[in-house]
């Protein structure tokens, strides 16, 4: 059985924040769980598995109040 279903990109990107991810620039989303380090500094974020990503200017904050809002959760 295939469900086909039409959404806009908001949507979609609104789905994937209520579960546990975040938009880190445009078109980019990223796991809160997979996170490792974010160096806001030089707008990077460092994944588990060491690899680099670049935190647009504009999302930085967004991106450094919700990861750690996580790790308060976490611990």
């Amino acid at each position: 059985m295939v469900i086909k279903e039409r959404k806009s990109i908001i949507k979609i990107s609104n789905l994937f924040e209520e579960n546990g991810f975040i938009t880190i620039d445009r078109g980019v989303m990223v796991n809160k769980v997979w996170i490792k380090k974010i160096n806001g500094s030089e707008n990077q974020l460092i994944l588990k598995d060491d690899t680099n990503l670049y935190i647009s200017a504009r999302k930085l904050k967004t991106v450094l109040i919700c990861f750690r809002k996580y790790l308060a959760e976490v611990n």
